[in-house]
């Protein structure tokens, strides 16, 4: 992996500090996109420190904003010239409905509407560099049988609750990986959605104090890494896997995906972009 280089999104805590954790650690270069400020800079002094692999930069961006994205997608094309994998790790959790400056409800924004429009946006990137990898992590298996995609109020505007905006956040993200590994068949891209494993995040910081309180002692039992990440960005066994969802290393699952519904979907998704971006 001394030659590959990594951009992993939500890169300064929870999943994607610990998939540039592993990655840093076998000589990757880690781009971390992050919303800036002082706490990616530690977690990038820190990442250094650990793994001794200096090659650790950030991406500045928010995902909640479209906006910010379009530039972070130039800006990365600008200082870099290949993507070797993608990871799409940023997760969030929203105690109480709220939207982004394009009227987006916001777990919806981050974790499904950005990491779409990112990876649009450098898949000409991707394809450059092929063999290259898109990973986006999601829920496990399991529950997600029991989730759905709420097209008559996506942006559940009737009764939100935030762990049904994260289940149907978290199944947007397999139905996306799912269709894009479908639209890339031949272009040398993989597509894979994975659960992480228990990974410790800050995804409780923003729910009721009580909850936190408990979140917490439990947060401090989980892991700092996620060796399924790892594994599907670096193993040649997966190079030429696509369209699968991975819970553990090795234990593929199928992603519970109604095809109608992925098409569907991204054809939302380009409808609350605006204006369509190339098409893969």
């Amino acid at each position: 992996m001394k030659d590959k280089l990594v951009l992993i999104t939500g890169g300064s805590s929870g999943v994607g500090r610990a998939a540039a954790l592993g990655l840093a650690r076998l000589g990757s270069r880690v781009v971390l996109l992050s919303r800036g400020g002082q706490r990616a800079e530690r977690t990038r002094r820190e990442l250094i420190r650990v793994t001794g692999n200096e090659r650790i930069e950030l991406l500045p961006a928010d995902l909640a904003e479209l906006d910010s994205v379009h530039r972070a997608a130039e800006l990365f094309k600008e200082r870099y010239q290949r993507l070797d994998v993608l990871m799409n790790c940023a997760g969030v959790l929203y105690p109480r409905r709220a939207v982004n400056r394009d009227g987006v409800e916001m777990t919806l924004a981050v974790e499904f509407l950005g990491h779409f429009l990112l990876t649009k946006l450098l898949l000409d990137v991707l394809k450059r560099s092929a063999p290259a990898r898109v990973l986006t992590v999601t829920g496990n298996a399991g529950p997600l049988r029991f989730a759905r995609i709420h097209f008559d109020d996506l942006q559940l505007r009737r009764g939100y609750n935030p762990f049904k905006a994260k289940l149907q956040a978290e199944l947007a993200k397999a139905l996306f990986a799912k269709e894009l590994a479908r639209r890339l068949e031949g272009s040398g891209v993989t597509s894979n959605a994975f659960h992480p494993g228990l990974v410790r995040s800050r995804l409780i910081r923003r729910l009721p104090w009580y909850l936190r309180i408990s979140g917490s002692l439990a947060m401090a039992l989980l892991r700092e890494e996620t060796s399924t990440g790892v594994y599907l960005a670096v193993s040649g066994e997966v190079e030429e896997v696509s369209g699968r969802l991975f819970e553990k290393i090795g234990e593929e699952r199928e992603v519970p995906v109604n095809h109608g519904a992925a098409r569907l979907l991204w054809e939302i998704a380009e409808s609350l972009l605006g204006a369509a971006t190339p098409e893969p």
